[in-house]
């Protein structure tokens, strides 16, 4: 079949073929099947959700008890006791099991998580980082998202690497997807992962019939196979040629990509449970998200909310910061109801690069920190708040200001035991197995064993 520029532009393929293109670096062409299989029950899957810009971990998640966390400390910030959500027990708002006590407290912009917190289904991972955490955006993004702490360059992520080990990336083209205007370094590697802000750019536009027609059939069982499926599904031509496996192998995932969002209408779906999303793109990718966990094979899901960098005006009650903190307790309600028969299978992680300062600064804002708080939720996740025993254990090393500049919260886990955990117990990989998805951890758990012992979050 013949595709004239025009043609293939006008279709959504060549917006898709950029997409796709920019999301691998030196692929080499493998034979791989180009009919997605519709999703499976019982498979594993997840949803990771980055903070961008470090997230205030000791304003979302109150160290309440902490002498440190104060008005001397944070004059316009500080959060009264009649202001937040009380996880003690004794907030009318949220009737609490015991094992779900802790004396820790919400921002109040999280009420509507409350109920996924009230189901035992949302764990609370407060105090996670790594050794020298680094305070540049970059620089921590890259480590957060690369399983490393000292190649800020890599452009290989960790859940790359587990669709490749663990998830037949090589077969399904859709084991994971990047619902993000930018690339995500997280699922960045060898081989192409379809990445698009919005799955309707992945999808043909026109007429059915002249869509079928550019899409076509891969060859098989005697046929030559014709379209884009014809093309990409035989081996490479003049493969020798610069860059010709490289296109190749792009060509054969923006063809699965497009196959399989053919199938489904964004515009049509409607979610379960009375589930609902917040409003602007942060709302709308996640509705995605759950669209695709639902209709496709997909099992690994990445995403991003921007804006936490709140060095100014940052907000106690109302403003910026408050509202982005709405928009994920949102988002976290509308998936657990939304996803209610698949939920046993989810699992749901947040994260940002650091935390901030823990004394305001002069601009009514916030720096850049150390430590942060994970959310992870899902069916088999055993809800609670993890690394706040008690406000005794918790100011031991000083809380609030234990590092050594004394301005901000330190660590006390790894973030790798937290993905370890998520990698092992969720998706079942073997020891050998989670080793090659997370570089060095074997040595580093020798080297830490406290910091990369596992939390236990996950039954």
């Amino acid at each position: 079949m013949k595709l004239c520029r025009r043609e293939f532009l006008g279709s959504g393929a060549g917006a898709a073929a950029l997409a796709l293109g920019l999301n691998a670096w030196a692929p080499a062409i493998v034979r791989r099947k180009l009919i997605a299989a519709p999703p499976e029950l019982g498979r594993k899957k997840l949803v990771y959700i980055f903070l961008r810009g470090g997230m205030d971990a000791v304003n979302a998640v109150v160290p309440r008890g902490d002498p440190n966390y104060s008005l001397k400390s944070r004059p316009t910030l500080f959060l009264e006791p009649g202001e937040t959500i009380h996880l003690d027990g004794s907030d009318k708002r949220c009737s609490l099991d015991k094992s779900l006590h802790s004396f820790v407290e919400l921002h109040p912009s999280f009420e509507p998580v409350l109920e996924v917190y009230q189901a035992g289904n949302l764990a609370v991972l407060h105090r996670i980082g790594y050794k020298d955490h680094n305070q540049s955006h970059f620089e921590s993004q890259q480590f957060l998202e690369n399983g490393t702490t000292d190649q800020p360059k890599l452009e290989e992520g960790m859940l790359y690497r587990q669709a490749l080990e663990a998830l037949d990336l090589l077969h399904n083209h859709f084991a994971g997807f990047g619902l993000s205007e930018r690339q995500i370094v997280a699922l960045k590697g060898r081989y192409a992962v379809p990445n698009a802000g919005d799955i309707r750019q992945l999808r043909l536009g026109g007429a059915g019939d002249r869509m079928r027609k550019l899409l076509g059939c891969a060859p098989g069982q005697g046929r030559a196979g014709s379209g884009l499926l014809g093309v990409y599904g035989a081996s490479p031509d003049s493969a020798s040629k610069p860059y010709r496996s490289e296109l190749h192998q792009i060509g054969a995932t923006m063809a699965e990509a497009m196959q399989t969002l053919s199938g489904i209408d964004p515009d049509a779906y409607k979610p379960a449970n009375g589930a609902v999303y917040p409003e602007g793109g942060f709302g709308s990718k996640a509705r995605q998200a759950a669209h695709l966990l639902k209709e496709t094979p997909v099992e690994l899901v990445g995403m991003n909310l921007d804006g936490f960098d709140t060095h100014g005006g940052q907000g106690k009650l109302e403003g910026a910061y408050p509202g982005l903190l709405r928009q994920i307790a949102a988002a976290y309600q509308a998936l657990y109801r939304d996803l209610r028969d698949q939920w046993k299978d989810v699992v749901v992680v947040a994260l940002s690069e650091f935390g901030r300062t823990s004394e305001e600064n002069g601009s009514k804002g916030t720096d850049h920190g150390n430590a942060m708080v994970m959310f992870v939720a899902g069916g088999a996740v055993k809800g609670g708040v993890y690394n706040a025993p008690s406000p005794e254990a918790w100011c031991k090393d000083g809380g609030v200001f234990s590092s050594k500049s004394g301005r901000y919260l330190t660590h006390w886990t790894d973030y790798r035991a937290v993905f370890a955990e998520v990698f092992a117990k969720h998706f079942g990989d073997d020891p050998a197995t989670v080793s090659k998805v997370i570089p060095k951890l074997d040595a580093l758990a020798a080297e830490r064993p406290k910091e990369l012992a596992r939390l236990g979050f996950l039954a």
